[in-house]
């Protein structure tokens, strides 16, 4: 058959709700229904054998005598047993068994009755739950026994006449009081307003309180089902844990001892006992968004089969954060029963604390409606105010879409930044003019075009990100010189460019994923310069309602119109986190502001530089460089942006090609976007630094010159032999010895390079 092409849609990022409130219950009398019941200490299944099943004890109660003969003779003998064991060991048959066994064995029935009253003490509660073989002294409900509790009971059956084992709790289901309280019905209180003043973002989630008065208050009231699952998600995280502690352990990098570890594991074995359930505050979401909606969740209306779509009721609130109380709580078990609860006892989190003065908890500011981040790479040559995102194709490399313009390459030692396009071949360095002091721009090595050639000097549309940053910060120093040279204590652009991303870099684990393999690496680190676009995206529910009423549709839309006025704050690149590899970053094209990841990075930036910080006097340099803030207008530590919903913004960003960058907005999880390798290898491994050397004296015939011990024994020497042209020549290694050549020698100054080789290409069959 004939190939045949298929179109497979990406799914987009995901959207996100928040979740609602989520009340927790201790001490209610869960049933044992509700947890699943441990056989033993160690929390194994006990089974027995059929000669293990006791059906007498002693010459008192005997089972078989009770029992009559079975109709069936097909039934096994061990199923006669198990019949012979409930009914002579059944506490609420006691009474009948006292009196029938006396008539058959003759002894007294009293004795018989304290027998059989010891021998249910042993193995059953006062409310009737079976313990299989606890005491009920050692074992008060909802308590797991401890080891020692647990041989007092072994001690303890020694006394017992059974001419057999004990059943596991899980055989036996004795009648009790039947209280199984399911559902929590509730009533709470919101002061709410949807603004986000008083509000600041912080580490991760925005902190701080409204500053401003509440817009409405509403009191909503639910229920919701009971259920297990907070004990059931602290278990499985403590489980979860001890599993990755024990793979630690292996390569040597635990962090707890087996003490810890010991302790963990019971608190996670009594949690399955723990008398705990929880509720999820559902309803309240739906009800802020001004749908219809009952204890049962919301009401669709039905016409025949046809489930219609739902008609609002009120307006929604689109953006929500407040306080929340608790006003009444009750609950309600299977058969209808009712237990108040006292709202004054409830218990809220000490970190959602409301302001002095006032009852309930802190919401913090949330979107009621599913919203994302839009956070993509995107195409540095599409100039469009929404370019297009960055594809990967394996198949077809040429329809690929590369967010990478190019790579920056940073050069501490000289003050000095290279600029690489995405394939790795040099376009030029930004570097200190001898004279002024400030920043020139000067064409790379082997490129052709004239000496006086500036950054957007025949560039391709994918590469004019790096030309625009390169043609900004020759600008921006030269307004801010207004034309005088550097004084000695003053720092130029370059520099406090060169500190501010060197200080960043001190928070990076530029090895984690990496490593070495790339020339570029020996003498720096090489930094991607990536396109990417920003955007906050709010799911509007406009289609998904009956809105025939046109004024009513005119209205909610409104609502969606004024959320659009509200700004939230994003903070991109994490201090922190050491694989995020992002150095900072430019905005909607102003190429003029470099935005830090971290104001820390301006106040605390590490001195650095020739002959300054880790470049000072050998054994002189201290393990940590002093400080010294970065003052040049140049570096903005505005380092969070306020972004309005479907605003697209669009960042040119520097970051480590293999590292992640993390955007933070508190509103919304945190996100994060890592480069892909097809991106960058190609070009990380083609990047060739080059050493600026001269005047020196060059041979007519032959160059010789100190080689450079990083870059390898294959190196050449560059220079200009007109305005227009370069000259290559292979650089022989100097000896030791001292040679006065014959011709005279020239005086020239040039570059030292390297080229890597080019892979082989592949043969096609």
């Amino acid at each position: 058959s004939e190939p045949a092409a298929r179109t497979v849609r990406r799914p987009g990022p995901r959207y996100f709700r928040p979740i609602e409130p989520v009340v927790g219950l201790r001490n209610f009398g869960r049933t044992i229904r509700q947890r699943v019941p441990r056989g033993s200490p160690d929390g194994t299944l006990r089974c027995r054998w059929p000669s293990q099943v006791a059906t007498s004890s002693g010459n008192a109660i005997d089972g078989r005598q009770l029992l009559g003969a079975f109709p069936i003779g097909a039934i096994p003998e061990e199923i006669r047993k198990l019949a012979q064991n409930a009914i002579a060991f059944d506490p609420y048959l006691a009474p009948w068994v006292a009196e029938a066994s006396a008539g058959i064995s003759g002894i007294d029935e009293d004795a018989i009755r304290n027998r059989l009253a010891g021998e249910i003490a042993l193995r059953f509660l006062p409310d009737g739950t079976y313990t299989g073989g606890v005491p009920a002294l050692f074992a008060p409900k909802g308590i797991q026994i401890s080891p020692l509790e647990a041989r007092v009971s072994d001690q303890l059956h020694r006394f017992s006449l059974a001419d057999g084992a004990d059943p596991s709790p899980v055989a036996v289901t004795a009648w009790a009081q039947p209280w199984l309280p399911t559902w929590l019905e509730w009533e709470i209180e919101l002061d709410l307003t949807d603004r986000l003043k008083g509000w600041r973002l912080g580490a991760v989630d925005l902190e701080g309180a409204p500053s401003v008065g509440t817009t409405q208050k509403r009191i909503i009231s639910g229920r919701s089902q009971l259920d297990t699952g907070a004990t059931k998600a602290m278990a499985n995280a403590i489980a979860g844990w001890i599993e990755l502690e024990d793979a630690r352990d292996l390569s040597g990098e635990g962090e707890a001892d087996e003490g810890t570890e010991r302790l963990l594991e019971d608190i996670a074995g009594h949690l399955d006992g723990i008398d705990i359930a929880s509720a999820t505050l559902g309803g309240i979401l739906d009800t802020l968004l001004g749908l219809p909606h009952s204890p049962d969740g919301l009401l669709r209306e039905r016409v025949g089969d046809e489930i219609r779509k739902i008609r609002p009721v009120d307006l929604p609130v689109l953006l929500y954060s407040g306080r929340l109380r608790l006003v009444r709580a009750r609950l309600i078990d299977a058969f209808g029963r009712v237990l108040d609860l006292d709202p004054k006892k409830a218990a809220y989190p000490a970190r959602e604390a409301p302001p002095e003065g006032q009852a309930g908890m802190l919401l913090r500011p949330r979107l009621s409606r599913p919203s994302r981040w839009y956070f993509r790479f995107a195409d540095p040559g599409d100039p469009a105010a929404t370019p297009r995102p960055a594809t990967l194709d394996q198949a077809h490399p040429e329809l690929m879409v590369n967010p990478v313009s190019g790579y920056l390459l940073p050069d501490l030692i000289d003050e000095a930044l290279e600029f690489f396009d995405t394939s790795g071949d040099p376009l030029g360095q930004l570097m200190q003019d001898p004279i002024s002091g400030g920043v020139a721009w000067e064409i790379a090595p082997g490129r052709e075009g004239p000496s006086d050639a500036g950054p957007l000097f025949a560039l391709a549309p994918e590469q004019l990100p790096m030309g625009r940053i390169g043609a900004a910060m020759v600008e921006v120093d030269a307004k801010v010189r207004e034309g005088r040279p550097i004084g000695l204590d003053e720092e130029n652009l370059l520099a406090a460019f060169l500190r501010a991303i060197d200080t960043t870099l001190w928070s990076v684990d530029t090895f984690a994923t990496l490593g070495t393999p790339h020339i570029a690496g020996l003498v720096g680190r090489p930094m991607a310069v990536v396109r990417a676009t920003l955007q906050l995206q709010v799911d509007d529910d406009l289609d998904e309602l009956d809105l025939d009423d046109q004024e009513m549709r005119a209205a909610r839309e409104g609502k969606y119109r004024e959320l659009k006025d509200r700004g939230f704050s994003v903070r991109l690149g994490e201090l922190t986190r050491d694989d995020d590899g992002l150095y900072g970053f430019f905005v909607n094209d102003d190429y003029t502001r470099f935005h830090l990841v971290d104001k820390l990075v301006q106040d605390q930036a590490f001195v650095s530089g020739r002959f300054r910080g880790h470049f000072g006097q050998l054994g002189k340099t201290p393990k940590v460089p002093e400080t010294k803030p970065i003052n040049h207008p140049f570096i903005v530590a505005e380092d969070e942006l306020v972004l309005y919903p479907d605003q697209v913004l669009r960042l040119t960003m520097l970051m480590h090609p293999a590292g992640r960058v993390h955007l933070t907005s508190g509103v919304l999880p945190r996100k994060s976007l890592q480069l892909l390798r097809d991106w960058i290898e190609p070009g990380l491994a083609r990047i060739a630094p080059s050493a600026r050397i001269g005047p020196v004296l060059i041979d007519a015939d032959k160059v010789r010159l100190p080689k450079v011990a990083a870059f390898g024994k294959d190196q050449i020497w560059t220079r200009r032999d007109t305005p227009f042209t370069w000259r290559d020549d292979p650089i022989l290694a100097a000896t030791q010895t001292a040679l006065l050549p014959d011709p005279p020698a020239q005086v020239e100054e040039g570059y030292i390079r390297i080229t890597p080789t080019e892979p082989p290409e592949e043969e096609s069959s």
